[in-house]
């Protein structure tokens, strides 16, 4: 999920598509404010793909598996998707700012999705505190009250900044 420069989510003054990633240093480590669960549920809205700037960062092993995915060597892959980012790999951005896997409101590689977007919306930045989740639910329709309710051992299991799957995020 991105976000404009001017409509942060979580850690200020940081691109939400990079607040994924994450640390320690930077958010609450603190979870006791959510240990009763949050209320989420995907409505596969797309708007955590769509018309914002920042990076979705991909790990090598992510992309080799989308490059065999859409049948691409390697190579062509990166060309058409990847950006290099300092000493790491994004991917680009398609039209107005959105994602380039996404279709419509779904993403064409959904099952392939990099660990940034399965983590969503488990990131650091939005689990900060109860306002940054407040936040947050501004941005996503599937956080809301009529929701299930999602348990915290589940939360914290996706997050990004707990799980080796997960390292690569936002």
């Amino acid at each position: 999920m991105a976000e404009p420069a001017d409509k942060k989510i979580g850690n200020e003054g940081a691109d939400h598509r990079d607040a994924a990633r994450g640390s320690a240093a930077g958010v609450a480590a603190d979870a006791s404010w959510y240990r009763d669960g949050l209320r989420f549920a995907c409505t596969s809205c797309g708007r955590c793909c769509t018309g914002h700037q920042g990076y979705v960062w991909v790990s090598a092993g992510e992309a080799v598996a989308l490059a065999e995915h859409l049948g691409l060597e390697l190579d062509d892959f990166g060309r058409h998707y990847l950006r290099r980012v300092g000493m790491r790999l994004a991917l680009l951005d398609g039209a107005g700012g959105d994602c380039v896997f996404l279709q419509g409101k779904l993403c064409s590689v959904y099952e392939l999705r990099p660990a940034q977007c399965r983590s969503f919306p488990w990131w650091p930045s939005a689990l900060a505190s109860p306002e940054s989740w407040r936040r947050t639910a501004l941005e996503c329709e599937g956080i809301r009250e009529d929701a299930p309710l999602v348990a915290a051992e589940v939360i914290d299991a996706a997050r990004p900044d707990r799980t080796e799957r997960g390292a690569g995020g936002r």
